[in-house]
């Protein structure tokens, strides 16, 4: 099956630049290096994947193991089928999980329409939720995190 079109943009352009650097510095991200095929990827999220904020949770303020994994899946290429792969699989919420509270390109309203028409049809939240609004995401200490991160990082 033929590869998945992009914006012809780089992945670094996709993400915030300070995730980016973080996520490229990360020695989980270079021990990725040894994740050669896309099943091993879904493999580790699988087993390593426990919440899809882009930052880790606590005090430590480096990237979570899901963008450095997200970031895995963009230098692979992967194929039309392999993403319906990951959309579609049932053993785990964050091999198919929507990243709220991160800053991606801008998505044409059109399309915006047609998104939350499909995730309302399939019964799952539709509306912005976390920090701004209602949480639905569990305990209150896990979606604690300054209103910018990268405000928050500037200050070290």
């Amino acid at each position: 099956m033929a590869e998945i079109k992009s914006s012809g943009r780089p992945i670094d352009q996709l993400l915030e630049k300070v995730l980016c650097m973080n996520i490229l510095s990360s020695d989980y991200f270079r021990d990725l290096l040894r994740l050669k095929t896309y099943h091993e990827v879904i493999d580790e999220i699988y087993v390593t994947v426990t919440h899809v904020e882009p930052w880790m949770t606590g005090n430590c303020r480096g990237p979570s193991t899901a963008f450095c994994l997200l970031y895995k899946f963009f230098t692979m290429k992967l194929t039309v089928k392999q993403m319906h792969g990951l959309l579609k699989h049932p053993d785990s919420p964050y091999i198919r999980a929507y990243y709220f509270d991160t800053l991606f390109p801008r998505i044409p309203v059109p399309v915006v329409r047609t998104i939350v028409a499909n995730l309302e049809n399939m019964k799952l939240p539709s509306k912005h939720c976390g920090v701004t609004g209602e949480s639905t995401r569990g305990s209150e200490e896990t979606s604690r995190r300054p209103p910018s991160v990268k405000a928050a990082l500037s200050l070290f």
